[in-house]
């Protein structure tokens, strides 16, 4: 088998081809983890506000919403940290395995 591997040779277009949709699915990612992160962060000042204006009437009651406020902020602020996905981890997957498509054979020799 081997044998065999020494003598493909995939084409650099055919590799390339992943390669460029990989770093185009990156890139898109990049800008909707942006996004995200600027949807998480006004949603975190809507909260502190929000927090804001209970405190004011912490007194006839409202004390249950207040908590339900800070929950909602502890999971916006645990989404805005998260919001580096594992894609980073994917894609250098993805990246190897074309390293080794372009050239099968260091892989076995390694």
């Amino acid at each position: 088998m081997e044998e065999h591997y020494k003598t493909v040779k995939l084409s650099p277009e055919f590799v390339a081809a992943p390669r460029a949709s990989l770093e185009s699915v990156l890139r898109e990612s990049e800008s909707a983890q942006h996004l995200l992160r600027d949807q998480l962060a006004a949603q975190l000042e809507q909260i502190k506000v929000r927090e804001e204006n209970l405190l004011d009437l912490a007194a006839d009651g409202t004390l249950p919403r207040l908590r339900t406020l800070a929950a909602e902020r502890e999971e916006a602020q645990a989404r805005l940290t998260e919001t580096s996905t594992d894609l980073a981890v994917g894609a250098k997957a993805i990246d190897e395995f074309l390293k080794v498509l372009d050239d099968p054979m260091s892989s076995i020799s390694a």
